[in-house]
C-alpha cells in the first residue's frame, strides 16, 4: 500500500486549486461531520445501528453501505480536532468487477464535483483521480496491490480528507 500513499501524495501537490467545482467535497459521513469528536462519532454510529471497532485515533466500520455502494472497510481518522479523515476500501478478485465500481463512482464523482486531477501514476492496473474544494478533497483510487494476509487483490478506495484539519496536526509536529 505504500504505492498508494504515493500516489495520493502526487495528486495533492499537483492538484490545481484554481479548478471549478459545481458542488463542495462531502463532509457528513453516517451521521458524522469532520470536526466531530471520536466519542461523539461512536455514539451516532451506534444510535444509527453501525458497529464501530475504536482504535486508539480510529473507527473501524465494516461491510457498510455509503451513497449506494457497499464497502467492505471504512476507517474513520481523528486528531485532537475532531474526524479528519474518512477512508473507504473494497477490494475484489476480479479485474472487471473492481474497474465497474471504480467507473461508476468516477463518473458519479465528476458528475458530483466537476473538475478532477489525475495521478501521473496512471497505468492498466493503477488510476487515481482527485476533487477538490478549497477545504476538503476527494481522491478515488484503482489499484492492485498486496493484502495485509499477502493475497493480492485489486482495491478501490475512496479517501475524503479535511485539509484544514489535517494541516492543524501536520503544523503542530
Amino acid at each position: 500500500m505504500k504505492k498508494f500513499s504515493i500516489i495520493i501524495f502526487t495528486l495533492i501537490l499537483g492538484f490545481s486549486t484554481a479548478a471549478a467545482q459545481t458542488s463542495d467535497i462531502q463532509d457528513t459521513f453516517f451521521g458524522v461531520r469532520f470536526g466531530t469528536s471520536q466519542e461523539a462519532a461512536g455514539t451516532i454510529l451506534m444510535r444509527k445501528g453501525i458497529i464501530a471497532i475504536s482504535d486508539y485515533n480510529r473507527l473501524g466500520l465494516y461491510e457498510v453501505t455509503l451513497g449506494g455502494y457497499e464497502w467492505r472497510h471504512v476507517t474513520m481518522h481523528f486528531n485532537d480536532y475532531g474526524l479528519y479523515r474518512v477512508y473507504l476500501e473494497c477490494n475484489f478478485n476480479s479485474r472487471d468487477n473492481a474497474l465497474s465500481m471504480f467507473n461508476r463512482l468516477f463518473s458519479n464523482l465528476t458528475r458530483i464535483y466537476g473538475s478532477y486531477s489525475s495521478s501521473d501514476f496512471s497505468s492498466l492496473n493503477d488510476k487515481a483521480y482527485m476533487f477538490m474544494d478549497d477545504e476538503r478533497m476527494c481522491a478515488l483510487v484503482f489499484i492492485y496491490g498486496e493484502s495485509k494476509g499477502g493475497d493480492m487483490f485489486y482495491y478501490v478506495t475512496l479517501d475524503y480528507c479535511d485539509m484544514n484539519l489535517y494541516n492543524k496536526t501536520v503544523d503542530e509536529l
